[in-house]
């Protein structure tokens, strides 16, 4: 693959495949954002500079300084739990799964939404609904469009002969 600068880039792994693993390295990421924070400073860097650098307020360095200050390295260690545990388990959530990408039928997030209260108990926003079948069940959201009862199933092949002609 060659981007629109010339540079020529190895077909290894898609995006979105480095989005996940990003993701997947997002607390040793942030460790080592802090790590460069504190050793900008021991470099003589300001603490709007060195916050600056690695894409932070300066405000957020201060509290990353003072962490550091009373904890050492411990205190540039994030911290923070990453939410709310879901409502549904995880074979709740391959069952869901499974219900939706049936081929028969044809779920909006306002049907998921409904079928979660129905089947598990569980009330969820729109928003959330939309957010566990997008992120959580990797499914892509699109309209159904209407099957016609009487198409052929060598549809395909007809449209191409058509094409040909």
């Amino acid at each position: 693959m060659i981007n629109e600068h010339g540079v020529e880039i190895a077909n290894h792994l898609k995006i979105h495949d480095i989005d996940e693993l990003i993701g997947e390295c997002k607390t040793q990421a942030r460790f080592l954002k802090r790590l460069i924070f504190i050793k900008l400073l021991m470099q003589d860097s300001t603490i709007l500079e060195a916050a600056k650098f690695v894409g932070y307020s300066e405000r957020t360095g201060y509290n990353w300084l003072k962490s550091y200050n009373q904890n050492g390295l411990n205190g540039l260690i994030p911290n923070f739990g990453g939410g709310r545990p879901s409502f549904l388990t995880d074979e709740q959530l391959k069952e869901l799964h499974e219900i939706i990408i049936d081929k028969n039928s044809n779920f909006t997030i306002k049907d998921v939404r409904r079928l979660i209260h129905e089947k598990f108990g569980v009330k969820y926003s729109y928003k959330q609904v939309w957010e566990i079948t997008r992120k959580k069940l990797k499914l892509n959201y699109g309209k159904p469009s209407p099957k016609s009862h009487d198409r052929p199933d060598n549809r395909r092949e007809i449209l191409k002969k058509k094409l040909k002609m």
